[in-house]
């Protein structure tokens, strides 16, 4: 079903207004929304993006982090500020060094970065340093072909499948016991690292695996107080796995891949509020990032009722027919008589208008603030709802 043949969301606690539409559509009127980071074309100046990947926001100061994938660089963007880069900048597998990063976490000052080419996750001390930590993926071990070990080399890390490799990680999360979840995507599985012991969590190399426990090309996860969420992003759809081990349930999605509310395309960042509320009832809503369909979906865990939150079709303008909701060209600007003018994505795309869009932070208080890294527009958007 086209989402805008639905309304898009009854919270009485949002404050919007809205219009009527042809056969009665209810559509709100535009949301504020804000360019957090780049919008300058893609590139490596110090404003500029290259299909940026993971975001961080750190509240209490404003600031935002970025994984700019493609200049294998974190970006520090702050409220009206200057931004900086803080650490990488240059291609290499040294503590200084990054190959696209991509999944990011941020918890009591220190910044956890999926180093997707150099087959680890750093840990980075945001107060400053030169270099980091590796807190998962084996450091200076090299394999040969058959998987056995060859020699110790400082540049590392050769991806693997042993308990203590990686391959190609996408995501990363550290809950509150500074336990590490790992989205080890080229391994189709998620690795738990708690204490420096890495075991496998979810999909392929489980002891026992249970159902739904395969998985394929994850590329999210996200933990909460009681349960671990995965973005099973080659079988577009989320599954949820108790803390405490057993099957998995799909909590959104899982109905095939396609653009109708119930359907995923290639999800990636995850977010999750266990306080929520609905007509006074404690819900979980799930917030995915919906990279294919180009936009943020709000799925409750237990009824997998979906609501479209960000990008999409939802603040697409009237006099875009039909509606575009991602892809290499953009709506027409400003004005729709103008047929010869067309905005491509590499020239700052209207803000309603996501292009495969991946990393998630989501901010719960008296509105909720989605911050979501538009990665082929190579810019980072906040939707305040």
């Amino acid at each position: 079903m086209d989402p805008l043949m639905e309304e898009q969301s009854s919270d009485p606690s949002e404050t919007r207004s809205a219009r009527r539409l042809a056969g009665g559509v209810v559509k709100k009127t535009v949301f504020p929304i804000e360019v957090l980071a780049g919008g300058n074309r893609q590139g490596a100046d110090l404003r500029q993006l290259w299909q940026p990947y993971g975001v961080a926001r750190d509240t209490s100061t404003g600031e935002t982090y970025v994984a700019d994938m493609m200049n294998h660089r974190i970006q520090r963007w702050t409220d009206g500020g200057s931004p900086e880069t803080v650490f990488g900048g240059t291609f290499g597998g040294g503590l200084d060094q990054l190959k696209y990063p991509r999944g990011l976490a941020l918890l009591s000052g220190s910044l956890y970065i999926a180093d997707s080419g150099n087959h680890r996750v750093l840990r980075w001390d945001v107060s400053g340093g030169s270099s980091a930590v590796v807190v998962a993926g084996e450091w200076g071990v090299l394999y040969d072909r058959q998987n056995q070990v060859r020699a110790n080399d400082a540049s590392c890390c050769r991806g693997g499948s042993g308990v203590n490799q990686l391959r190609d990680p996408h995501g990363v999360f550290v809950d509150g016991s500074g336990d590490i979840y790992v989205a080890d995507t080229g391994n189709d599985r998620v690795q738990k690292v708690s204490s420096g012991v890495a075991t496998t969590f979810a999909g392929n190399g489980m002891a026992s695996p249970g159902t739904n426990a395969l998985l394929t090309k994850p590329e999210g996860v996200f933990a909460s107080s009681s349960d671990v969420y995965v973005s099973d992003t080659g079988q577009h759809r989320v599954v949820k796995y108790a803390l405490a081990g057993g099957d998995g349930t799909v909590v959104a999605g899982g109905n095939g891949v396609g653009g109708a509310l119930d359907q995923l395309s290639s999800p990636s960042g995850l977010f999750v509020d266990e306080n929520a509320e609905e007509l006074g009832v404690p819900i979980i809503n799930v917030y995915v990032v919906d990279t294919d369909n180009h936009r943020v979906m709000r799925v409750r865990d237990d009824t997998q009722a979906a609501t479209l939150v960000a990008g999409g079709c939802l603040e697409n303008p009237d006099y875009i027919v039909p509606c575009i909701q991602g892809g290499l060209h953009d709506p027409l600007r400003p004005w729709p008589d103008n047929d010869a003018e067309l905005n491509p994505s590499s020239d700052n795309p209207p803000v309603y208008h996501f292009f495969g869009p991946s990393g998630l932070h989501v901010y719960l208080g008296t509105t909720v603030n989605i911050t979501v890294a538009d990665t082929l527009n190579h810019r980072v958007l906040m939707w305040f709802s």
